[in-house]
């Protein structure tokens, strides 16, 4: 082999590296610079779908309020006095959203409908119309919200931020659970003066039913933990909707009143919170591609210059070591440092595509531990650690190598089994005795279970049905299994 040949390997073993590098640098500045324009871009169609969010929130107290302004003037200039910022805004907010969409630049872009661009025109007839006919009235109502909720729900699909997308989405369920516990207090505050205090309850378990199903929703998929507790807290733990626990009627029409202007000054605080958080998340997000693309540069500056006082095999070891790591942080991201099962992020990973992938049956076990808060409130949460630990040895050891256990968070968690629905039965049923049958240091543990085959629906709406089954096996008495349907 020549001198010539030798250098020329020698060169090419020296530059091709940072020609790579060189190459990638601009790669990577290209592809951050373009997310973060991209992400600029988004605050535009935020601002549609944040007010649209605002409206909805409004139209549901606006329709209790006009029932009540219809039946009862007197009170309703009562209330008003007292709660006028809660019975305002709504038109200038329509006004707002109409010069956003309306215009030729946004009109094509918004793909909104006729209800918007005649959206105060449609305000003014349902305010005229007859209130006293409540169904025919709250109907005409759900009907504009309904829409208006479908075209939240296709804007907030255009955000291409997957995970923002994603949680504006959520907040769809949101909506609806508002509308129907307003239509709840509507048809309360009917009935005191069109059937005085006649019984609710040929009605009250269908109102129940699709408010705290909303709600479940709602808080399966919202990501802020501590925004899922204070919904928790706040909203569900409120007078109004404690009430309709217990039965859901009132004896008394102020009673009634003060709990739901109540509620409204927290869920509309709620909202306010779930809109700043997600704009807060949107603006982080931009800055950090604004950071990532100098970085980058930076970055590709210091690289380049290193490569300068750094041989060849060290740097070829350097990126095999570099590729080790990352994977190892990444195996180290899907374990719960608690119990040592996978995580909420692998179980989210898990659902939402390798599911879709596997060819053979596969069904899922959901279950959530019984009266987990009092073993908390009772015996400390060093002591509901403990229990945590135990049920997850429970899990590993009751499992079988192909099946995947995994904490799908809180008390709740989950298993992945490799089988027909009947093999998770027997497997939820089995883990269920074992668990009632080993108590900790004396205080006896039990679960409910939710269990059901994917059959390749929509891994949302899978987990949905089991998540109804775990719900019914609670409401069933606890400490039992129920399959989806």
């Amino acid at each position: 082999m020549g001198k010539r040949k030798v250098y020329s390997i020698f060169l090419s073993a020296i530059f091709v590296p940072y020609i790579v590098i060189f190459a990638l640098s601009v790669n990577f500045f290209l592809s951050n610079f373009s997310k973060y324009s991209e992400l600029k871009n988004l605050k535009e169609v935020i601002e549609p779908i944040k007010s649209l969010s605002e409206i909805i929130l409004l139209l549901n107290r606006d329709k209790v309020f006009t029932i009540l302004k219809t039946l009862d003037k007197e009170i309703y200039v009562k209330i008003s006095k007292r709660y006028e910022s809660g019975l305002s805004g709504l038109d200038e907010k329509v006004k707002n959203l109409k010069k956003v969409v309306m215009n030729k630049k946004n009109k094509k872009k918004y793909c909104l409908c006729k209800e918007v661009a005649n959206l105060d025109h449609i305000l003014a007839e349902l305010h005229k119309a007859n209130t006293k006919d409540i169904k025919k009235f709250l109907y005409s109502y759900n009907n504009l919200i309904n829409k208006l909720c479908s075209h939240y729900a296709e804007l907030s699909s255009k955000l291409s931020l997957k995970f923002l997308s994603l949680q504006f989405k959520t907040i769809y369920n949101l909506h609806k659970f508002h509308t129907v516990v307003s239509d709840f207090v509507a048809e309360q505050i009917s009935s005191f003066y069109q059937t005085g205090l006649r019984s609710f309850r040929d009605t009250i378990y269908h109102y129940r039913g699709k408010i705290f199903a909303y709600a479940d929703t709602f808080q399966v998929f919202i990501d802020f933990p501590d925004l899922k507790e204070e919904f928790k807290v706040k909203i569900l733990q409120n007078n109004l909707l404690q009430n309709l626990l217990m039965g859901g009627n009132y004896t008394s029409f102020n009673g009634l009143l003060e709990d739901f202007i109540y509620f409204e000054n927290s869920y509309s605080d709620f909202h306010d919170k779930i809109l700043k958080k997600l704009l807060k998340t949107l603006n982080k997000s931009i800055e950090q591609y604004r950071l990532k693309t100098f970085e980058v540069l930076f970055l590709a500056a210091i690289g380049l210059i290193s490569l300068l006082i750094v041989n060849y095999i060290v740097y070829r070891y350097g990126i095999s070591q570099v590729e080790s790591t990352i994977k190892k942080l990444k195996e180290k991201s899907f374990k719960d440092p608690l119990t040592g099962l996978l995580n909420r992020r692998f179980f989210n990973t898990y659902l939402s595509k390798k599911m879709r992938e596997e060819r053979s049956p596969i069904s899922f076990i959901l279950l959530d531990l019984d009266n987990f808060k009092w073993i908390n409130d009772t015996y400390g949460h060093d002591f509901g650690d403990k229990v945590l630990r135990h049920v997850a040895r429970i899990l590993k050891n009751g499992i079988r190598k192909d099946d995947i256990a995994v904490r799908v968070g809180g008390e709740e968690f989950g298993i992945f089994v490799k089988g027909h629905l009947e093999v998770a039965e027997k497997l939820a049923e089995r883990i269920r005795r074992k668990l009632e049958n080993s108590p900790v240091d004396g205080v006896k543990i039990t679960a409910s279970f939710g269990v059901g085959e994917y059959r390749g629906e929509d891994p949302k709406e899978f987990f949905r049905k089991v998540d109804e089954a775990l719900y019914r096996a609670k409401r069933n008495g606890k400490n039992r299994v129920e399959k989806a349907t």
